[in-house]
């Protein structure tokens, strides 16, 4: 059982520590909005680092899409002329047909050319635009290291078996990667990063061609075989001494400042690592080795004993806890703690795999978000083996740095939020390490067995499962059976923290917004009977008429007219009996009201009749009252409550709205209690029309312009209306990736861009007046049914788009597939008619009637 219990310990380890995100990682990496999907980060860091990556325009790295055969030569030219001599880089002309002089990669594509590390298809076409294969990408490499295409048979029918040889023996084909399919950027930049350690090679010979005319071939004769470049191992890119040697690096020749040290280095935990730095800036740390042994339980004496028996040797261990070494700790306390729920793990000497010389403790403990604002965000972190409450400690915005602890805790966590956190030492105000989130189980805990006799351990069950105490379980909240609480789970899946659900007293669906309260008087035998109405809007926008009690609960007689309108309220139908001993019943579809004030409850906060300080954008991420600052996000609902009585009107959005709130005769915004994070903005009008977040100014461009100026360069526009024309843009505007912009004009009277307003699509939807710029859309055989267009835009459908006014431009490459122009719906529904056509790409710009422009970017074939 204990042979098992390790073998899930390790493996849990393994799967669940990928959920921590290092603070301190390699910055270029973690900076990109998509860093989780990057596997090769210390490629993807040093790579960045030289300048020879970059991401894309909207902070991500995209490591998963295919590499081009035009971004292929753009790294290349930077790997061999540096960034700043690549950019520099001209043509004089065309070199291919479908190469244009002005394309943005042609000085690139014609350097590669020039030095036989790219070539075409001898019919004058390069295709720029199709996808690179591995082993395409490894051939540009190793002509890049010194290797001639001619002489190592990289041409030819078997050109792909012998560029893989090569590439394995040279060392850049990373393990695992399959050469002859698809390259994504991310295996790029592996690649390009593994030829930066490789051998520059040289032919003492290399022998001539045969040409044997009439395209018969040619073929290389008399050619020495490859050999290293000697180099003098004081040039080596390699820290220490004994690891160096007699040979160039490709590092070594065009990235001198480049180096790798491999002595005592440790990474932010104390693991062995490895360290680059770049111009003697570090580029980051890395792990260099895996652990013999993992635990995330089960090391405890026994198993100590069963290791030492094993000839498993602790007499040179060193223990770092959370990244500090501590030399009061050895293998034999350490396993008398007996740790559930922390990472332990064990580092050999790589020449005796059972000589343990390092054990590092990963220690995480639970934290919550207390504070939060622009400038600093605070947490209480709680340290069960210190004390039993929270130590608080704040951690400011170091605007010199984009990616400090700031940074990492607001972009993911807010106000309340839960998480885990490795600080340095174990030491709850120290500097952090790593964060990660919880996993949230709720439930009413069916039988404990718990001790707290040594720290609070043990387990209980919720509908029959078992969870585990984490040894760093926080002992504020006290476990018992038949209670209901929220667990908060660590990364391996042990409880590390608890808190107690408390039952509200009322939901937020039992809230209502009061229109009206009127009376209705009528003659009954004789006598007037007043009858009590009210006209209620849910905060779903549902509007609703019911009838209420004769008399006002609150106050015992009938006060409803001047108690409840304009005021949120919750209603019941329960029996209670007024001061007149009169019993309402209950289930008689007669109704109390009550003033909904929920700020004494730890439920939900109200800010009533606020007045906002700004505008509402469809963009804004928060809004401003002379009180307090709320926070807005894609959960946010919008409540318009438009006109009054028979008038009454309702609409909800979530997400984001554009409206001017000078418009409002009363707001309210509800939270969640504590929170800054707006859950609902109500607001009263007589005019909830929201503002047109469509850009009608707005100018596409279809590719930057290379036509310089002084200070400008002239650039080819489309206007809204399909015209197309040139302008002056300010060469500080450049590089620019196609898209619709608006402009402006600055001091020297050239024009300055800014993105124009995009329409906001979290989720499918069905077009109804959203306004805004869609780009990159897709369309497939069925888009249209009578000027109607339905679109996807990353794989979510905004359906039924009004078309049938909207002008239209063409800018697909007419030589590649479609030989024909979209220039209007007619072609349009031509175009998604034709079987040979496989996707269509365009982009929008859409106003509240439907779309103004649509530009045709790409047309495949099938």
């Amino acid at each position: 059982m204990r042979n098992l219990k390790r073998t899930l310990s390790l493996a849990l380890a393994a799967v669940m520590l990928m959920g921590m995100m290092v603070v301190g990682a390699g910055a270029a990496s973690s900076d990109f909005t998509d860093a989780d999907e990057i596997k090769n980060v210390e490629a993807v860091d040093v790579m960045v680092a030289l300048g020879i990556l970059e991401g894309g325009d909207k902070g991500d790295f995209q490591p998963n899409s295919i590499l081009t055969r035009e971004q292929a030569a753009k790294i290349i030219c930077y790997m061999l002329l540096g960034e700043e001599a690549a950019e520099k880089l001209a043509t004089s002309g065309a070199v291919f047909t479908d190469v244009a002089a002005d394309r943005w990669s042609a000085p690139f594509i014609g350097y590669c050319v020039n030095l036989g590390i790219l070539a075409g298809d001898g019919q004058g076409h390069f295709f720029p635009e199709g996808k690179l294969t591995g082993a395409a990408f490894a051939k540009m490499l190793l002509v890049a290291l010194g290797y001639d295409p001619k002489i190592e048979n990289y041409t030819g029918n078997s050109w792909t078996i012998n560029v893989a040889a090569d590439a394995i023996e040279a060392g850049i084909s990373p393990k695992g990667l399959v050469l002859t399919n698809e390259l994504s950027r991310q295996d790029a930049a592996q690649m390009a990063f593994q030829a930066l350690t490789a051998n520059m090679v040289k032919y003492d010979n290399k022998g001539i061609d045969i040409d044997f005319g009439n395209g018969g071939g040619s073929v290389n004769m008399g050619a020495s075989n490859a050999e290293p470049v000697a180099n003098d191992k004081s040039d080596d890119y390699r820290v220490v001494s004994a690891d160096r040697d007699e040979y160039q690096q490709f590092c070594e020749k065009y990235f001198s400042d480049l180096k790798l040290d491999t002595g005592d280095v440790r990474d932010d935990f104390g693991a062995p690592a490895t360290k680059w730095t770049y111009d003697g800036d570090t580029v980051g740390t890395y792990a260099t080795k895996a652990a013999v042994k993992t635990y995330v339980e089960g090391f405890d004496a026994d198993e100590l004993k069963d290791l030492k028996d094993d000839d498993y040797d602790f007499s040179k261990a060193t223990v770092y806890v959370n990244g500090s070494k501590d030399a009061s700790l050895n293998a034999d306390k350490l396993a008398a703690r007996e740790y559930v729920g922390t990472v332990i793990e064990m580092y050999a000497n790589g020449d005796k795999a059972k000589e343990i010389t390092h054990i590092v403790v990963k220690q995480g403990y639970l934290a919550q978000v207390t504070d939060l604002d622009d400038e600093s965000v605070s947490l209480d972190i709680y340290n069960p083996w210190d004390k039993s409450t929270a130590t608080n400690v704040t951690f400011d915005d170091d605007t010199k740095k984009n990616n400090d602890t700031f940074d990492k805790l607001s972009a993911k966590y807010e106000e309340d939020d839960y998480l885990i956190v490795y600080t340095k030492g174990a030491v709850v105000d120290a500097a952090v390490l790593a964060i990660a989130d919880v996993e949230t189980v709720s439930g009413k805990v069916a039988t404990t067995k718990i001790t707290a006799a040594d720290g609070y351990n043990g387990y209980f069950t919720i509908d029959g499962t078992k969870y585990t105490l984490a040894s760093g379980y926080t002992e504020a909240t006290v476990i018992k059976a038949g209670s209901e609480y929220d667990f908060y789970l660590d990364e391996n899946g042990f409880v590390i923290g608890a808190e107690t659900v408390k039952e509200a007293s009322a939901t937020i669906d039992e809230v209502y917004y009061v229109d009206k309260v009127w009376d209705e008087v009528s003659k009954v035998s004789g006598a007037n009977v007043t009858t009590y109405y009210a006209q209620l809007v849910a905060l779903d926008g549902t509007i609703s008429q019911i009838e209420l009690e004769n008399v006002d609960k609150a106050t015992g007689t009938g006060t409803y007219l001047t108690n409840f309108d304009g005021k949120l309220v919750t209603i019941s139908d329960k029996k209670w009996t007024d001061n007149a001993k009169e019993t309402h019943k209950s289930g008689d579809d007669k109704f109390d009201l009550t003033v909904w004030a929920p700020n004494t409850e730890e439920t939900w906060d109200l800010y009533d009749n606020v007045t906002f300080n700004a505008k509402l954008e469809k963009t804004s991420t928060r809004i401003s009252t002379s009180a307090k600052t709320f926070r807005l996000n894609a959960d946010t609902k919008y409540v318009f409550v438009e006109g009054t009585t028979n008038k009454l009107d309702t609409s909800v959005y979530t997400g984001g709205v554009a409206y001017d709130t000078s418009k409002a005769t009363k707001s309210f915004v509800i939270t969640e209690d504590g929170s800054a994070v707006a859950k609902y903005i109500i607001i009263v009008t007589n005019n909830a029309d929201q503002a047109q977040t469509f850009s009608d100014d707005a100018i596409f461009i279809a590719k930057a312009s290379t036509e310089m100026g002084d200070g400008y360069r002239v650039q080819t526009v489309y206007y809204a209306d399909g015209k197309k024309d040139t302008m002056n843009v300010a060469e500080g505007q450049y590089p620019l990736t196609a898209g619709f912009y608006t402009y402006d004009t600055d001091e020297d009277g050239y024009y300055v861009l800014d993105d124009a307003n995009k329409m906001t699509v979290t989720t499918g939807f069905v077009w109804d007046d959203e306004e805004g710029v869609i780009a990159n859309a897709t369309i497939g055989k069925d888009a249209l049914f009578e000027n109607l267009l339905t679109v996807t835009v990353d794989g979510k459908k905004v359906e039924d788009i009004e078309v049938a006014e909207a002008a239209f431009v063409d800018t697909h490459d007419t030589d590649a597939g479609y030989s024909k122009t979209v220039s209007s719906l007619e072609s349009l529904t031509n175009l998604v008619n034709d079987e040979k056509v496989g996707a269509v790409t365009l982009s929008l710009n859409v106003s509240k009637d439907g779309a103004v422009i649509i530009v045709v970017t790409d047309i495949a074939a099938k």
